[in-house]
Parts: C-alpha cells; structure tokens; sequence
C-alpha cells in the first residue's frame, strides 16, 4: 500500500519539449564572497559570478549552465536493448557507450527509472511522489535527467528501452518508456511515452514528452520535468 504526498506541483502542458544545452568556452570566472551567513536546512543563499567570455586562448573548459529551449517534438526509435523494470524500480548500471559531461562531471554509465527519470549515481531513489525542484528531499532524484516523474509501473504493461543511433563523434543515445501504464488501477488505459536524448560531443539533452494524460484521480501532485 503506497503512502501519498501531497505536494503543490506545477503541471505541465503536453507540449512540453525541452532542449537542454550544455555551454561550454574559454571562460574565466569570479566569485566574490560576501560575510559568512548561516544556513538552515533546506535553504539556500545565491551567489552572484562574475564570467569573462572574452578570453581566449586556453585550452581549457569550464562548466557555465544549462540554456532551455522549447523544440519541436522529434522522437527517436523506441526499439532496443529492453530494460526490465517492475513499480518504483531502478536498472542496474547502463553503459552510454560515450563520455557523457553532466553539471561538469563526466560520466560513462547510467541508472533508468521507472518513474520516467534517470540518474547518473547511486543510489536511485525510489520515490514514485514528484516533488518541486530544487528540493532536498531524500527522496529527490540527484543528478538526474527528469523526463516525467510520475508514478509509472512498466511491470504492467508498456516497455521501456535504450538505443544507440548515428555514428561517433555524433552518437545519440536514447532512453525512452513507450506506453507506460500508471501505479494501480484507477486510470485503466491511460499510458504515456516519453524519451531522453544525450548527445555525444555537444552534451546537448533533449527531453520529448509524447504521451502524457492526465490522471487526477490517481495523484493529484501533478508530475515534474527538470534537472537535478
């Protein structure tokens, strides 16, 4: 028997198809701090970054952010290597088949969902209830890719899958659940596709959310795209 939360959650149009560009240059940054402050739990202070972008030269690369972009919807194929995943289950560690840089770290392996989300570490948390990001919740998926966090049971119906498409430097690798069914029985025949794009080389991310219906009488915290 599955606890809810419940949590104000921004809901999300259908149309909703997010490029995600990693940016990258010769840069030079500063950051000047100000007096100590203490935090408390969950809170958070900004810090404000001084970035010369006019330096060049150098050979090195510094991680800036993330630019979002809406796009049309362009999916990929949703055959594959199939991953078999019950309710709040995770797979075990994927290989991406490429260098893949994410918030500055580079990774080779990954760890899918099957509440519509994948993590780059360890432990992948469980928690079918999506929260508003950024949230330290322990149950929050950390350094995570969220297509569409929600409460998905792929054990009942649907498949999730990988694949690998182009040729290097310009390799695509997509993971992508394709008629998944919602937690329970309350919303019969109600599924959704969705799929995350890593791009060798660029680092671009690109989110397609195909099929998202709605299911108010399941949970009515909405669901959550994003990073984390």
């Amino acid at each position: 028997m599955k606890t809810q939360r419940i949590n104000p959650i921004k809901l999300f149009t259908l149309a909703l198809f997010v490029l995600l560009s990693f940016v990258s240059d010769s840069q030079t940054l500063s950051i000047s701090p100000a007096n100590d402050t203490t935090l408390c739990t969950n809170q958070t202070l900004p810090l404000h970054a001084n970035v010369n972008t006019t330096v060049s030269g150098s050979s090195s690369q510094m991680f800036v952010g993330y630019n979002y972009s809406t796009i049309p919807i362009n999916a990929g194929p949703t055959t594959g290597t199939a991953i078999p995943l019950a309710d709040d289950q995770a797979s075990g560690a994927i290989n991406i088949g490429f260098p893949f840089q994410f918030y500055g770290n580079n990774y080779n392996q990954l760890y899918v969902s099957s509440n519509g989300f994948v993590s780059f570490v360890q432990p992948v948390t469980t928690d079918y209830t999506p929260e508003s990001l950024p949230s330290c919740n322990a149950g929050t998926p950390q350094s995570a890719i969220i297509a569409c966090w929600q409460d998905f049971n792929p054990g009942t119906g649907g498949t999730v899958t990988y694949t690998t498409t182009g040729v290097a430097p310009n390799r695509r690798f997509i993971i992508s659940w394709n008629n998944i069914p919602f937690f329970g029985t309350t919303c019969p025949g109600l599924n959704s596709s969705f799929q995350i794009h890593l791009f060798e080389t660029t680092n671009i991310i690109q989110i397609h959310i195909i099929n998202k219906p709605a299911c108010a009488t399941l949970w009515n915290t909405g669901w959550v795209s994003g990073l984390m």
